[in-house]
């Protein structure tokens, strides 16, 4: 049966975790030992409230390493630590306060004055932050358009590379056309030239003849 009621106990314990700070129970004193075991050597005890430092735990055997204040180490059942004080110190804390504030109008009063303009100050700031946001947004969107136009006068660019390339081949394939026809009209008139210049040689052979062809039936006639 206690066997059963310490595995209860057990299971019910909180997920504790190594790095954090918990406190003992405020349910009564318990034993910070050298080991794992109740049979261990007890290094001190620890009363309610006190705040521990948890080095590491044992799921198992429901122990945990933990460190105070002072720099001991030892172990407890994790049963016995809980994450917030516990309400004795709680409310002790919570009179404290009290009396302070009781205690000393003057003081309550240039406290609250000063949480005022702690207030404001922080208001101001969140404000100024906010502004600063803004303007880091409309940067940033101008450098967005700015890098789109960068890209856009890019892409144009390339394009006018490409319509002037293709302007400078059709530039060399009208040239090379008009030196073809130019050939071509050189060579036309010089056809031209050389039939003109053989005619007119044929007509210089072919005249006289005609001419003395011509007598000759004169004279045969008479």
């Amino acid at each position: 049966m206690r066997k059963m009621l310490f595995w209860l106990l057990l299971l019910a314990a909180p997920a504790i975790q190594a790095g954090q700070t918990l406190y003992v129970t405020d349910h009564q004193e318990i034993t910070l030992r050298a080991g794992e075991t109740t049979g261990h050597r007890i290094l001190k005890m620890l009363g309610s409230g006190d705040r521990v430092e948890v080095l590491r735990t044992n799921e198992k055997t429901g122990w945990a390493q933990v460190k105070t204040p002072d720099g001991t180490v030892g172990y407890v059942l994790t049963r016995f630590l809980m994450k917030e004080p516990g309400a004795r110190e709680q409310l002790e804390a919570v009179r404290k306060r009290l009396a302070e504030l009781e205690g000393d109008p003057a003081k309550t009063a240039n406290r609250l004055a000063q949480m005022q303009q702690e207030n404001k100050d922080l208001t101001a700031a969140k404000q100024e932050l906010e502004a600063a946001k803004q303007r880091l947004e409309q940067e940033l969107a101008e450098i967005r358009r700015a890098s789109a136009d960068v890209i856009r006068i890019d892409t144009e660019r390339k394009d006018l590379r490409v319509q002037v390339v293709n302007l400078l081949r059709q530039v060399e394939e009208l040239k090379q056309e008009n030196l073809d026809l130019d050939n071509q009209r050189k060579q036309s008139w010089f056809m031209i030239g050389a039939g003109v210049v053989l005619a007119s040689f044929f007509l210089g052979w072919l005249l006289p003849n005609i001419r003395i062809g011509r007598r000759k039936r004169d004279w045969h006639s008479l």
